[in-house]
């Protein structure tokens, strides 16, 4: 049984309009459920990442991973696999900046995140430079995920750095302070 397939069927007793992560294999390791309850989260929060999920195959699971659950947000966290690559790191840019493009014609009202990536590779701060820029171009928000050394702290640090996503734009301000302050 393929992870798609597991989503096929998550998806259909999952709500929409909550927030979907979709990611590679540093995603697809963070246990998502786990810190949205340790973090007390009424957001609705699905992971929907793949191990070892390049930019070059994102596009073919959106449908699955992404679009039927109909996000208010999605967490892009794409472009570790495609470092260990000998792929240009120009058209790995071009590559997200289709993705982009291409959530945002389905889903023109849905927030996009992107996240730095954390691949032990000189080329990821490059890579990170350029995620920044087209997050301001596409108008996205930009995370940086700090570097660790394993992955128990990897999620935790990822978790921390975007935890204001998750929370209710209804909040108050002291409620959002309270929440951030975790």
């Amino acid at each position: 049984m393929t992870r798609e397939f597991d989503f096929t069927i998550l998806n259909k007793v999952a709500k929409k309009h909550g927030i979907v992560l979709f990611g590679s294999t540093s995603a697809a390791n963070v246990p998502i459920n786990e810190l949205v309850q340790d973090y007390d989260i009424s957001q609705h929060i699905y992971n929907r990442s793949i191990e070892g999920l390049s930019l070059k195959n994102a596009e073919k699971y959106l449908d699955t991973c992404v679009y039927s659950l109909e996000p208010d947000k999605i967490i892009l966290n794409l472009g570790e696999e495609d470092l260990k690559s000998d792929c240009d790191i120009d058209k790995l840019a071009e590559q997200y900046r289709w993705l982009l493009y291409t959530i945002h014609t389905v889903l023109p009202d849905t927030s996009l995140i992107l996240t730095s990536v954390t691949a032990q590779d000189e080329r990821a701060e490059s890579f990170n430079h350029i995620l920044k820029t087209l997050s301001e171009e596409c108008g996205c928000s930009y995370f940086e995920i700090p570097s660790v050394h394993n992955l128990g702290e990897y999620d935790i640090g990822f978790f921390r750095t975007i935890k204001s996503v998750f929370y209710d734009s209804n909040m108050s301000y002291a409620d959002i302070i309270q929440y951030c302050a975790i």
